[in-house]
């Protein structure tokens, strides 16, 4: 849910994609260090998705569970 409140915070503040992007790997390397990142390959992997449901008023959990990954 972490990845889907960062992409819903950066369209909240109109940012660009590649600042989301930026800004999603340096959080990723905060936690994760250098390397392959689970945020960043499921932001890959689902961004269109996201911002989709985002833009349909769902809640990052709303959206974690619309993909699958609810609780």
């Amino acid at each position: 849910m972490l990845a889907v409140t960062l992409v819903k915070t950066s369209v909240d503040n109109n940012a660009s994609i590649d600042d989301t992007i930026l800004e999603l790997g340096e959080l990723s390397k905060s936690i994760f260090g250098d390397g392959s990142s689970p945020l960043e390959d499921f932001v890959g992997k689902y961004l269109p998705e996201i911002i989709h449901y985002l833009g349909n008023n769902l809640t990052p959990e709303e959206v974690c569970t619309a993909l699958g990954y609810g609780r």
